[in-house]
Parts: structure tokens; C-alpha cells; sequence
């Protein structure tokens, strides 16, 4: 996706620049390491907030802001090139939100796990290389992981009574989720991304920029 402009108008009276900072969601800040819920950054990505005054319905306004911010972000990673599903990741158990979030990134940004993500292919030792790899603080013997309600690993392996289909049906369906407990704190973080077919390299193997 080359471009992804967002301009966000408000009839609310909002006087100072530092109240609109203050409304602004982390979707409209931040993403997975310099990309927005797991898609790179493009030159034609903008988001652009503006009101005017003071307004004292103030709190009401930031909530309803988060909400659509957080909308917008789904729709994106829906509409990726090649999508066809939509996953949520959720890390908790961390040292820090910004911990939990890195991890979160690690396995959202993996193209073995989104590979697999499309394939159905419940693969839970990629979730393990993924959180590996991120160098967050981890307790393996404490780790654990879930793909929607049902646990696949506990204390850093597979679960004993493990079963491949109920593990592969999550990963069947058009959106599901991914947890993983880190074992190491109390802080957690949500991110969001899509598979990565054959549609993604048809797409943008098809033309010249």
C-alpha cells in the first residue's frame, strides 16, 4: 500500500495545540518499529487532526477519537495487498508496555508467521522464534501461548495433550488471535496485522513505480 491519508475534522471547540497532543492515540503516533500495525511506512502515509478552542466536552471527544483512530487502523490492515486475514496479537506478562509491544511487533512483522498465517498453519515454534528473537526479557520456563482459546505451549513447550486441529482451527479462520504470556511482569500490548499470500508479490510484482 503506497498511500494511506487520513484527515480527522472535528466541530468541537478545542483552543490549544497541546489539548489536540493530548487527545492523539497512539495509532496516530506510532507503529511496529516505524510502521502502522505491521505495514512499512510509505511517503504517501498521512495523518492530519485539527479543531479549534476550548470545548468542555473535551474527554468525550479524545474517547470517541481513540475509537475511530482505532477503526481506521483495522481497515488498514484489512485492505493490505493480498490480505485475507486479519490478526490480532496480544503479549502480556511483560516488563513493560514498551517490552510487550516490541515482542508484539516481533511476531506481527515475521514473514515465517504471516507466511504460516496464510497457510493455516498453526506453526507455535515460529511464535517462539519470533519472541526469541525480539531480545525482550523472557522467562521460558513460564511462557505460554494461545491461538484464540486454546492453549498450544505452557512453561515454554507444548502443551500435553496438544491437538493439531483445534490449534490449526483458529488459524483457519478469517480473524482470530494470537496470545503470549512472557512470564516476567504484568505490563501487555496489542497490535494488529495480515497475512502475507501470493497476492502480495502479484500485486506488487505487477507494475513499475
Amino acid at each position: 500500500m503506497s498511500n494511506d491519508n487520513s484527515w480527522l475534522r472535528t466541530g468541537l471547540s478545542i483552543e490549544r495545540s497541546e489539548k489536540i497532543r493530548e487527545a492523539r492515540p497512539q495509532c496516530l503516533i506510532e507503529g511496529c518499529g516505524g510502521k502502522i500495525d505491521s505495514k512499512p511506512l510509505q511517503t504517501g502515509h498521512t495523518k492530519l487532526l485539527n479543531a479549534t478552542r476550548d470545548d468542555p466536552r473535551f474527554a468525550e471527544f479524545a474517547t470517541a477519537l481513540k475509537q475511530v483512530c482505532l477503526d481506521l487502523s483495522h481497515l488498514i490492515v484489512k485492505d493490505g495487498e493480498g490480505a485475507s486475514k486479519f490478526v490480532t496479537i496480544t503479549v502480556e506478562g511483560a516488563v513493560s508496555e514498551t517490552s510487550a509491544k516490541v515482542v508484539a511487533c516481533s511476531i506481527a512483522n515475521s514473514p515465517l508467521i504471516k507466511t504460516a498465517m496464510a497457510a493455516g498453519d498453526a506453526n507455535w515454534g515460529r511464535i517462539v522464534m519470533a519472541v526469541g528473537k525480539s531480545l525482550e526479557p523472557i522467562d521460558m520456563d513460564q511462557l505460554a501461548i494461545w491461538f484464540d482459546d486454546v492453549q498450544v505451549a505452557s512453561a515454554g513447550g507444548r502443551m500435553p495433550d496438544y491437538s493439531e486441529a483445534a490449534a490449526g482451527g483458529g488459524f483457519a479462520q478469517p480473524e482470530f488471535t494470537i496470545r503470549v504470556h512472557l512470564g516476567v511482569g504484568e505490563a501487555s500490548a496489542t497490535v494488529w496485522t495480515c497475512d502475507l499470500t501470493h497476492g502480495y508479490v502479484d500485486i506488487n510484482g505487477a507494475y513499475r513505480t
